[in-house]
């Protein structure tokens, strides 16, 4: 017969070799509720992709590893991953830079949007890793901008003064 063990004893294995790891259970659900198209099984399925996100930046980008999601974060609402995208400085005058270099891929264009939605900017971040957005001509609030490419999308809030 083959043995098989589930995610408690790996925790445990992992504890006993002292690597950082997060063990997160949902207490009262079957072994994959984020399985479905129902809003709970999409709310988890959003959930276990924060935890697994989060579990693979602090490996490969050296974040600091998160827990602590004992609640679903919602349907698409992940949470923003500010370490992956500098913006300063935040609130912004005359201009604000975005930092992208931590981004993998190419052909980001970062939009901007104005707090009722109205597209005001867009523009394609540098290669250099560096990009200075001018804020000239937009009225002082709140903006979201929204940094893709063909594959990936990161949102970020930024203020003009």
């Amino acid at each position: 017969l083959l043995v098989v063990d589930g995610s408690h004893s790996v925790d445990i294995r992992l504890n006993n070799l002292g690597i950082e790891h997060v063990f997160e259970t949902w207490e009262g659900q079957n072994h994959v509720p984020e399985v479905g198209t129902s809003s709970a099984a999409l709310a988890y399925y959003d959930s276990a992709l924060v935890i697994t996100r989060n579990f693979l930046v602090h490996y490969i980008c050296g974040d600091s590893l998160q827990s602590g999601y004992t609640t679903n974060v919602a349907v698409n609402n992940l949470a923003p991953l500010p370490s992956l995208i500098g913006v300063f400085p935040n609130p912004a005058t005359d201009a604000f830079t975005i930092q992208s270099d931590r981004l993998a891929g190419t052909g980001y264009i970062m939009d901007l949007y104005s707090s009722t939605g109205a597209l005001v900017k867009s523009v394609p971040l540098s290669s250099s890793g560096q990009t200075t957005v001018s804020t000239n001509g937009l009225p002082a609030g709140m903006y979201f901008m929204n940094i893709h490419n063909a594959d990936v999308s990161y949102s970020r809030k930024i203020l003009v003064q």
